[in-house]
């Protein structure tokens, strides 16, 4: 593992969904493994670390230094995120406009899923 680190201001949970998104080699892997809830555990592969004016990544030795590079030098500091929950919202309207004769079996997984995220645990135990 090697430890980047550049002198810049930054939003890091943006910066780290960014780097996320361009670079896939960064987003975390599945073990094989199954946590106690039946869910498959997930390995990260970057670290994002840092404070307002400081960045610290630590990335597996063969990372893409110039690629994760590129990125950090665009983001901007200065944009926020999408609110998760109205990005959830946003995706189970979308998929509910689709017939429901017409879901794949991937369709189907990812609106359970979506809509899963919307229960608080408290509402499931109140039932």
């Amino acid at each position: 593992m090697k430890v980047l680190h550049y002198g810049t201001q930054n939003n890091l949970s943006l910066l780290h969904d960014e780097l996320l998104t361009a670079i896939p080699g960064l987003r975390p892997t599945t073990t094989g493994e199954l946590d106690g809830s039946g869910n498959l555990l997930r390995r990260p592969v970057m670290t994002v670390e840092g404070d307002d004016n400081n960045v610290w990544l630590t990335v597996s030795d063969d990372a893409d230094e110039a690629s994760i590079t590129a990125v950090v030098r665009v983001h901007d500091h200065t944009k926020t995120q999408q609110d998760p929950r109205q990005e959830r919202l946003g995706r189970i309207a979308q998929m509910l406009q689709v017939r429901r004769d017409d879901w794949t079996a991937a369709q189907m997984r990812e609106l359970i899923d979506l809509v899963s995220q919307e229960l608080a645990p408290a509402q499931i135990l109140e039932h």
